[in-house]
């Protein structure tokens, strides 16, 4: 059987000197205030403070704070540059942190907040009202309830627990860190105003219970509609998931059922267990003892992620999608009451094993409350932020289309991917029913994605190898899971960028954000009649064939590129990027990602660290990131930059041929400095990688050997080219292809080999001694068992 082997020289190591997608240039810019930065907008309130005032009611007002310290918002003049926080502490005030767009808490007292207001960068201060730590509407419903009462993180817990208790407050549990301090408690819902106006609060919300929310959906995930190759694209590349831990929180899981049982381990108590085949952590928050799963969501859950029965002889092809994964799971559905920060912890940074670090998260279920940024999407942001390597999942809600924002808690996080439902098999393009209706409260795009829901059949708990079908976005949100565990043994097994395993090239850190921007990538409108982005669908299904490139058993015209800057930009720096175009047929996509930190709860725009993203193409047409009409980029906007999502999005069908150049401008950076990550698809020039090893004449190789003696791109008339053939009597031939596979030139044709290395020189011409044009071109070495084959790019 005759092997081929590919091999690409025209990609390095990502990250080297000569990485084929590297920053051309970088300097500083002057960015523009936002348009809507001069408005003030906190909760149920939005007003131009210079301009207005708000109305709010007397019982949730105050004229100031007894001994005139206390919290305050005060809105500078955008963009924000580190300097002014740092003359605003010089001051004596203390900087909480940012509340939203150009908004900062500050705790100082009425001498210090004189001094502050007469810095020139600063528009406005407010007193924290207690109007503003809560919605109007929460003072309405039954007059008694369940409610999250968070503080100040400046404050003492035990102090404000002395101080709810005499009020006839019932605290049922409170959480206490460095950065999250909240108590979950019981009251009239009429005390809610006398518990606004503590002025160590800082917000309430209702509390509601959590709740819950596949053997053809491992093809739709892989390769996509229309179904002309249902064989799983991805995993015959033999990408599994293996070496990956991916994690999610649910109801339990069933691990004697064929899926996940280890027949050398039995998992009989919570624990950590490294050498397990399949789940290396099962544990309980709050901690506690026993296995098992007493719903069977979680365990269908598991199944789809990365069940696989076959290390017990079983043969069911109902595998999970990343099936040679192992998990990390994490039961019951974690309530609303604790600190998700510390939830997302115990699969992350609270192991014994620290190298079963969950790099994934999946989430099935909802926290009972939807449409708004809530203290929970504030913790599961503020996770993201501290562990930049961990991708977030969430369904997105089955609540339906009846109305906008019906997104579920805590998908409206702005680093979380939350995932629509779409039907299974070939209805893989019919958006399931239940789905929820984006967008985010502040108009952010959600849901992210999509991926199949409906009627997928995994592991059933309480049986030995049977499965069982369910449906809803529970189920979408596994397959996610799943498709960004193979995103990244893809770059962790040194696929990138050369399109097959060569483990030198191996990233040794892969960012959240990079995964995402792969996420999104990847996706396919092929969705109904929705046009991307969309309030339904996100950007599209995932379709992971998509974003991967891959150069056996035939190089795809479809390349990827990307970068990821762990150090990142502040407030007016720019960085730009440049690549070639070869072929306008294949579109060009392009992201760039960022994982933001948090915003305070209640925010009604979210987006704290704000890149913006411009595209420019070989003959000056420019785009903006996120700036869509009928589902592609638009050429030449007169719109704004988009300033609300944590990531820009470009789709060009017919990109020209030629350079382009992308170019990130840090618009508003509030920490120190935002990392972010780019993602490339296309037909690429890419850069050389400078001149290949010469290969001593006195090697014998046992076996045919070839080798280009230049570095792409190739920009002389004559390329040399050595090769070794073996003494066998075989037939030996060296041709050149066009990149459509047809035959340019027999450059070499022998009945035996000579057992010497050879060199044989190209001059650039065709059979008919016609001179070729510039391009791809791929060189042909076949001894009839081997067929060796080294891309080409010839530059005139």
């Amino acid at each position: 059987m005759k092997v081929l082997l590919t091999l690409f020289f025209t990609c390095v190591i990502v990250f080297a000197d000569n990485n084929p997608l590297a920053p051309a240039i970088s300097g500083y810019y002057t960015p523009e205030p936002l348009g809507d930065g001069s408005i003030f907008s906190i909760t149920d309130y939005s007003f131009d403070p210079l301009k207005e005032k708000p109305v709010i009611p007397k019982n949730l007002k105050i004229e100031g704070y007894p001994d005139g310290e206390g919290y305050y918002l005060v809105q500078l003049r955008g963009p924000i540059y580190k300097d002014m926080l740092t003359q605003i502490e010089n001051t004596g005030a203390k900087v909480l942190g940012c509340h939203s767009r150009y908004i900062f808490v500050v705790q100082m007292n009425q001498a210090t907040k004189t001094e502050v207001g007469n810095l020139p960068f600063v528009r406005y201060i407010d007193i924290y009202q207690p109007g503003y730590k809560l919605y109007r509407n929460l003072l309405e419903g039954s007059k008694t309830g369940k409610f999250l009462v968070y503080l100040f993180y400046t404050e003492k817990t035990q102090d404000v627990m002395n101080v709810l208790q005499s009020l006839g407050v019932n605290i049922l549990s409170y959480s206490d860190t460095d950065e999250i301090k909240f108590f979950w408690v019981s009251c009239q819902r009429s005390q809610l105003v006398d518990i606004a106006h503590l002025k160590s609060v800082y917000w309430i919300e209702e509390w509601f219970p959590s709740e819950p929310e596949n053997d053809q959906a491992q093809w739709v995930n892989q390769k996509g509609l229309p179904p002309t190759d249902t064989t799983r694209s991805i995993w015959r590349q033999n990408i599994f998931g293996v070496d990956q831990i991916l994690g999610y929180t649910d109801t339990g899981l069933d691990v004697n059922h064929y899926a996940f049982r280890d027949p050398s381990i039995a998992i009989t108590d919570t624990g950590e267990f490294p050498n397990h085949r399949k789940v290396v952590v099962f544990k309980k928050y709050p901690p506690a003892s026993g296995v098992g799963d007493p719903d069977g969501h979680g365990t269908h859950v598991g199944g789809t992620i990365a069940g696989n029965d076959s290390a017990m002889g079983g043969t069911d092809p109902r595998d999970g999608h990343c099936k040679g994964a192992r998990i990390s799971h994490l039961c019951p559905i974690p309530a609303s009451s604790y600190n998700f920060v510390t939830v997302f912890d115990v699969l992350t940074n609270t192991l014994r094993n620290p190298q079963l670090r969950a790099r994934t998260i999946s989430n099935s279920w909802w926290t009972g409350t939807m449409g708004s940024y809530s203290a929970k999407s504030m913790e599961t942001d503020l996770f993201c932020w501290k562990n930049k390597d961990v991708v977030l999942i969430k369904s997105c809600g089955n609540q339906g289309q009846s109305s906008q924002y019906r997104i579920t808690e805590p998908g409206n996080a702005k680093s979380i991917l939350a995932v629509a439902s779409v039907q299974n098999g070939s209805n893989a393009t019919v958006l399931s029913t239940y789905s929820s209706r984006g967008p985010a409260p502040d108009g952010r795009i959600k849901p992210d994605c999509a991926a199949p829901g409906e009627g997928i059949y995994s592991a059933q708990r309480n049986t030995t190898n049977s499965y069982v079908s369910m449906s809803g976005t529970s189920m979408s949100a596994p397959s996610c899971n799943a498709c960004v565990g193979m995103m990244r043994e893809y770059l962790k097994k040194g696929w990138y960028p050369r399109g097959y395993r060569n483990p030198p090239d191996s990233m040794a850190y892969v960012s959240s954000s990079l995964l995402r921007a792969m996420v999104y990538v990847s996706t396919s409108p092929n969705i109904g009649s929705y046009i991307v982005p969309s309030e339904y669908i996100g950007w599209g299904r995932i379709t992971v064939d998509s974003v991967l490139a891959f150069a056996l058993p035939t190089p795809e015209k479809r390349e990827l590129l990307l970068y990821d800057d762990t150090i990142g930009l502040s407030t007016g720096q720019f960085v730009e990027f440049t690549f070639t175009i070869l072929d306008s047929t294949v579109p060009l996509r392009a992201v760039v990602a960022w994982t933001d930190t948090a915003a305070a709860a209640g925010a009604t725009r979210a987006l704290i660290n704000n890149l913006n993203v411009r595209m420019v193409s070989p003959v000056s047409d420019s785009f903006k990131g996120n700036v869509y009409a009928n589902g592609v980029s638009v050429r030449n906007p007169t719109a704004p930059y988009d300033s609300l999502n944590p990531y820009e999005c470009f789709r060009i069908n017919n990109p020209r041929i030629g350079l382009w150049r992308l170019r990130i401008m840090a618009a508003n950076v509030v920490t120190a400095r935002q990392p972010y990550a780019v993602v490339l698809t296309g037909n690429f020039l890419e850069s050389p990688v400078g001149v290949l090893e010469e290969i001593s004449d006195k090697t014998k190789p046992k076996v045919s050997q070839m080798r280009l003696m230049a570095s792409n791109p190739v920009k002389i008339d004559k390329v040399r080219i050595k090769f070794f053939a073996p003494a066998n009597e075989k037939h030996y031939s060296l041709k050149v292809y066009n990149a459509y596979g047809g035959l340019i030139k027999n450059l070499f044709k022998e009945t035996k080999g000579t057992n010497e290395w050879q060199i044989l020189t190209w001059d650039g011409r065709d059979d008919r001694n016609r001179a070729v044009c510039s391009g791809i071109y791929f060189i042909n070495f076949d001894d009839g068992e081997r067929l060796l084959t080294e891309k080409l790019i010839l530059l005139k």
